[in-house]
This record gives structure tokens, C-alpha cells and sequence, in this order.
């Protein structure tokens, strides 16, 4: 009897397949968290199990930073009730590494906020523009660095500023070794990842990614260290420093090694036939 009504009541109401398989949605992200948990924290398992969603992925976040270098804790900020809208948390959490790259970009040239280390606005003035498109301009720079330094500064300063380059033969063995690393972040050849990257690149879990990072962070600090440090020095005695590094670079490019464009006209390419 039992048996006649499931069937009747199924033949004219058939259950839904999203009803059944809505219990499971979303469980992948779950799986796919725990794996990340057996790869780099292996002995927080059993803690986390004990959670939520959303509180787990935050205590991962808070374990994973003391041992390998810090993550983005904000990818799991949203605290939901919903069993499905917290899943969304362990989405983006194995989405990528979340990271905060320090690395230069376009969004941060231009000083359109007082943030900007003195530093920085300093190396850009000093240098021509790393981004070539016509998004970005160089004249904010150089106006706000003739409003803080003093514009009389801008004549050892070509137009367009120095090539990378250039700027690293004239720094190299200097005393200012940290406008050097600045001009090398600024362009994004530190070597060292933190550094080079910024948050517009993305990056997957790996467990070689993971400990190249590891690896590159201490390094990362040490030089944030130095870079943070010139700085400080700079601003201490702002227009004076200010006037001594951008004379030395002034200095230091009149003996600079023409390049056979330069000699043979100005940056014209040279044709050499054969």
C-alpha cells in the first residue's frame, strides 16, 4: 500500500532534481578547502573540522601566516548565516593564494593622494615612466615634486627623466643604495617577488609556489626595510636630501657612457649594413 502511494504521489509530483542534489552544492569548495588544510596545515584538521565555513577558512588564513608568509584575511571577512553563501568564502579562498602583492602599478604613479611615500615621488620624478600607454602621465609628478622640493631642482632633470638603465649606472656603488632599490621597484626588477608582482596578477595553490614565496619573504622585508629607511632619511631633511640625491644623479650622468644611439644622433635608430 505504502509502496502504491510513494508511487502515485511521485507520478503526478516528481521531486525535483535540484531539491536532491541542492544538499551536496557547494561541497567541492569544501573538499577542495580540506585538501588545501592536508597540504600546509595538516595538524589544524581536526580544529577546523569543528567549524563553520567561513570560521574555518579564517583560521586557516591566521595559522598559514605565522608559518609561511601572510595572506589577504579579507577573502573570508563576510560572515553568513547561509550555508551556501558561506561556501562562496572557500571559493575564493582556493580560487588562488589570496596575496597582497607590493609590487608597482599604474593606480599608484600618479599622486593623486597623500599616502605616497616622498620617496617614490621622488623616483618617479628622477625617472622616465615604466608604463607606455596613455593612461598614465608624468606631468602630476612633476608638478607635485617642484611643489615639495622646489621646481628649481627640475632643470638637472631631463624632460622625460632617466631610462632604468641609466639610473642604475649611476646608482650602482653610490651611498644611496636605497634609491636604488626604489628605481628597481619602481620598475619591477628587485628580484624579489613581493616586490615585482602587484595585485592585478593572480596566483594558483602549489605547494613549489608556496615555499618560493616563503622563501622570497624574509628577503621581501629586509629590502621593504631599506626602502622604508631611505625614506625616513629623505624626509628627515626634506629639500636639502632632496637637492643632494637629485644633484649626485645630475652629477654622476654627465660621465655616463653614451650609447651609439645617442652619439649618432639623439636616440636615432643607427643602420648598420652588412
Amino acid at each position: 500500500m505504502i509502496s502504491l502511494v510513494l508511487k502515485h504521489r511521485l507520478f503526478f509530483a516528481p521531486v525535483l532534481l535540484t531539491s536532491v542534489v541542492k544538499p551536496f552544492a557547494g561541497m567541492q569548495h569544501v573538499a577542495r578547502f580540506y585538501g588545501l588544510v592536508d597540504e600546509y596545515l595538516p595538524e589544524e584538521k581536526a580544529r577546523l573540522l569543528k567549524l563553520a565555513p567561513t570560521d574555518a577558512a579564517g583560521e586557516f588564513i591566521k595559522a598559514f601566516s605565522k608559518r609561511y608568509f601572510p595572506l589577504n584575511e579579507h577573502v573570508v571577512l563576510d560572515s553568513y548565516s547561509d550555508f551556501g553563501k558561506q561556501l562562496y568564502n572557500l571559493e575564493r579562498l582556493n580560487r588562488a593564494i589570496p596575496l597582497t602583492w607590493e609590487g608597482m602599478d599604474e593606480g599608484s604613479y600618479e599622486p593623486t593622494y597623500n599616502q605616497m611615500p616622498f620617496a617614490q615621488l621622488l623616483t618617479e620624478a628622477l625617472c622616465v615612466c615604466p608604463f607606455h600607454n596613455t593612461h598614465v602621465s608624468r606631468l602630476p609628478v612633476v608638478d607635485e615634486f617642484g611643489k615639495k622640493a622646489g621646481e628649481e631642482l627640475l632643470k638637472f632633470i631631463p624632460k622625460d627623466g632617466h631610462a632604468f638603465e641609466h639610473m642604475e649606472w649611476a646608482l650602482e656603488g653610490s651611498p644611496h643604495p636605497g634609491l636604488l632599490l626604489w628605481c628597481r621597484w619602481l620598475f619591477q626588477k628587485t628580484g624579489n617577488v613581493w616586490l615585482d608582482r602587484n595585485d592585478h596578477q593572480f596566483t594558483d595553490w602549489s605547494r613549489e609556489t608556496v615555499d618560493d614565496l616563503a622563501k622570497a619573504w624574509p628577503l621581501y622585508l629586509e629590502l621593504d626595510k631599506q626602502m622604508k629607511d631611505f625614506d625616513k632619511w629623505l624626509t628627515g631633511q626634506l629639500q636639502a636630501h632632496t637637492a643632494q640625491i637629485v644633484r649626485y644623479v645630475a652629477k654622476r650622468m654627465e660621465k655616463r657612457p653614451k650609447t651609439l644611439a645617442e652619439v649618432f644622433g639623439e636616440g636615432e635608430r643607427v643602420r648598420i649594413n652588412v
